[in-house]
């Protein structure tokens, strides 16, 4: 997941690139006793998107700043709030109220 694909022999990558801090949060959340029990965060083209399990796809994610996104249109409510940074990777993303922790694969 994440990756770019391009036509030429060198890839455009100006302006693909995520700001520093934003690696910490691409990764698999999990939670339980939650109608919605994990997602993916993942980069694309300099930007973060999330894969929702259950058939609803990717979306992606505009930044709220602080560690804050919002999914889908300006108006949705769903958001996700990293944090507990620790060996560079977030270990708890906040869903629209719900904690979700991250999983290794």
């Amino acid at each position: 997941m994440g990756d770019v694909y391009a036509r030429d022999a060198k890839p455009k990558t100006k302006g693909l690139e995520l700001p520093k801090e934003w690696n910490a949060y691409p990764g698999h959340y999990r939670t339980f006793g939650s109608l919605v029990t994990n997602f993916r965060i993942f980069a694309r083209r300099g930007q973060l998107w999330c894969q929702m399990y259950g058939g609803y796809g990717e979306e992606p994610l505009t930044d709220l700043g602080g560690g804050k996104f919002r999914r889908g249109g300006e108006t949705s409510p769903e958001t996700y709030a990293f944090d507990w940074i620790a060996g560079g990777k977030a270990l708890r993303c906040c869903s629209s109220g719900c904690d979700f922790h991250r999983v290794d694969e």
